[in-house]
């Protein structure tokens, strides 16, 4: 960016530490963050007057799914170029009640029975304000599908990714996420492409020395390489603090909630303080550990319950100095975004390359970084199959 400040940019980034990095690391580009006015506007209004003004602006994930028809209009009569650092969450499931939802479709929407689109009933007035006013909303702005007559989706529209210029989505292994499945289904065109060093040994300071070329085979070897150096995985043959994650299906987001592996999950938590006081004795400023959300509590303990981040951290500087990693999870695509995507026509997600991506775009949040040494206790063993694999070692 800023070797083409001729450009207007619309940076995207999912959160506000990285829109204030980029601001700074751009000063020549003058960004502007949109803000709010309590009583006078909100981010989305400023963001819509920021477009109107040409700005260079930088904002988050969360503000770019709430565009609406009016700011995409803006921006298709403007000449912006989209950054998008990272993938965003373009398709998941509406979180809402049987009963709920069967009285939405009774009173407020219909569902078309080839397209699976939501749109709302005739007689509900444009100022309705009512229990469901959100979704209702959701539905007049062409946001939902209905899947399966019992799953309703929300979908970023896809006309967001014609408004602009040129689109650069910044991530690794695209492939496997589920942008790339949604990009598929909507006919959404695009290309792989990659950064290569001009010259060998060049600082990573010096961006003249790099440039952007079209994806290669080996591209990532250095990478992948560089992973299996510095990275050690917590292995002892499934007889001890692996043994919890034997099965295939073991540690995923179903495991957790069945309430039969009680015990286990138990287990799970000794494991983990035994991990991180016992054999590394770890202090909570060198941890970093994650599981489910809705499961931190269950194994949460003395010493690194403070450490705990989100499994879909992305984009994020915070814990470059964390040697001691535990991912508690066994990650597979949730079911009911596979079901929309295969009831829409398209194909599924790869579910061992989004696990893969997932885990890399979670333990690279680390030391590895700087180029650090990092120990990770991985207890699920499909998922150190699938890491030991891309990085070309055996487990040790």
């Amino acid at each position: 960016m800023n070797q083409t400040p001729e450009h207007n940019y619309l940076f995207i980034t999912p959160y506000l530490e990285e829109v204030k990095r980029i601001t700074k690391a751009c000063p020549s580009l003058s960004f502007k963050e949109p803000t709010a006015k309590p009583g006078r506007f909100n981010k989305s209004d400023s963001l819509k007057a920021l477009i109107m003004d040409g700005h260079n602006i930088a904002s988050t994930h969360a503000l770019f799914s709430l565009m609406d028809a009016e700011t995409l209009d803006l921006l298709t009569k403007s000449d912006y170029h989209l950054i998008l650092d990272e993938v965003m969450d373009v398709v998941h499931q509406v979180p809402i009640t049987k009963g709920d939802l069967s009285d939405l479709f009774r009173l407020h929407l219909d569902a078309d029975p080839e397209t699976h689109r939501v749109s709302v009933k005739q007689d509900v007035p444009l100022d309705y304000d009512g229990k469901y006013a959100e979704i209702v909303g959701l539905a007049r702005d062409n946001r939902l599908v209905y899947i399966d007559g019992k799953i309703l989706v929300w979908e970023l529209p896809r006309e967001i990714f014609g408004a602009f210029k040129s689109t650069h989505i910044l991530t690794y292994m695209f492939d496997g996420q589920i942008q790339k499945a949604y990009f598929d289904l909507h006919d959404v065109g695009y290309q792989y492409r990659t950064v290569r060093c001009r010259t060998p040994d060049a600082p990573h300071s010096d961006p003249t020395k790099y440039e952007l070329v079209d994806l290669y085979d080996g591209y990532d070897e250095d990478f992948r390489r560089r992973l299996g150096d510095l990275l050690t995985i917590h292995v002892d043959n499934g007889t001890k603090l692996n043994a919890v994650g034997h099965g295939r299906t073991s540690l995923s987001l179903s495991w957790y909630h069945n309430k039969r592996n009680g015990p286990l999950k138990a287990q799970l938590r000794r494991n983990l303080s035994n991990y991180f006081r016992k054999k590394h004795k770890a202090t909570a400023d060198t941890i970093l550990w994650t599981t489910f959300k809705d499961q931190t509590d269950s194994l949460k303990g003395k010493g690194y319950a403070g450490a705990f981040e989100v499994c879909n951290v992305r984009a994020t500087n915070q814990y470059r100095d964390r040697t001691i990693l535990a991912y508690c999870i066994n990650r597979y695509v949730n079911t009911p975004v596979q079901r929309y995507l295969k009831a829409r026509g398209a194909g599924t997600v790869d579910e061992d390359r989004y696990a893969l991506s997932e885990l890399i775009q979670w333990i690279m949040r680390s030391a590895l970084r700087e180029d650090m040494p990092v120990d990770l206790y991985l207890p699920s063993r499909r998922m150190r199959g699938l890491l030991t694999a891309f990085m070309g070692v055996t487990e040790r």
